[in-house]
């Protein structure tokens, strides 16, 4: 069922060549920019942490638009056969597999125009995972939310914001707020600021949090009556 999942979503991507080709074009016009306005400010490494927070903010945004579907009901999530938050992390797993795998193509057609560094993307496929972490903690408490909320997608959208704008950190600020925040800590594991440990200390911390974050705010949501479930 989990391969079905993910697989399902790259069918998706594909299946429409002429909206998956416009996406990819608009990300890279998008990403170039960014690019050039960080090589601008002279931030190293400014590449590697700016495709990387892709990966974190799919991470992030898969659980609460998960729930907040409009074609359907956040407690559908509890009909499936396997345990919500199960669910919802494999939601996650598909949505950062597929932005790495679109990303990459972005990556690839900017690397001669823009003279990227090629190194960079074999980073960007060895440091995925840890992304993925950094960004399923904060992603779980943000679905926790949406449970109660039931609307969270402006507030995704600031955290969005903010993450992009981090990446732009000065290298001492990073390297200081890595150690707390798993998003600024990846960022800088690929700006070479901050340690790989300093990286999973802070993911794991954010991920501890997550998952309890979400189990509290199930038991809230039902305690509440704001679902049908008992």
């Amino acid at each position: 069922m989990i391969s079905s999942i993910i697989r399902f979503g790259f069918l998706t991507d594909v299946r429409y060549p002429v909206v998956f080709l416009s996406n990819v074009v608009s990300t890279g016009l998008f990403l170039g920019l960014l690019v050039l306005g960080g090589r601008a400010l002279e931030v190293r490494g400014i590449e590697g942490a700016l495709f990387i927070t892709f990966i974190m903010l799919a991470a992030m945004q898969a659980p609460p638009r998960a729930l907040e579907d409009n074609s359907s009901e956040p407690e559908e999530i509890y009909l499936y056969p396997i345990s919500p938050m199960a669910m919802l992390i494999v939601q996650a797993i598909s949505l950062s597999a597929r932005t790495l795998f679109n990303f990459s193509i972005v990556y690839l057609m900017l690397l001669l125009p823009m003279g990227l560094p090629m190194n960079t993307l074999a980073e960007l496929w060895q440091y995925a995972p840890v992304a993925f972490l950094a960004g399923l903690g904060p992603g779980l408490l943000l679905g926790g939310l949406t449970l109660i909320l039931k609307r969270t997608g402006a507030l995704v959208n600031l955290l969005a914001i903010l993450l992009l704008t981090g990446a732009f950190l000065p290298n001492a600020w990073m390297s200081s707020v890595g150690a707390y925040l798993p998003f600024s800590a990846a960022q800088g594991l690929m700006r070479g600021v901050t340690e790989p440990s300093t990286v999973l200390m802070a993911c794991g911390a954010f991920l501890f949090l997550g998952v309890l974050g979400y189990l509290f705010s199930e038991r809230l949501m039902i305690r509440m009556g704001l679902s049908g479930i008992r």
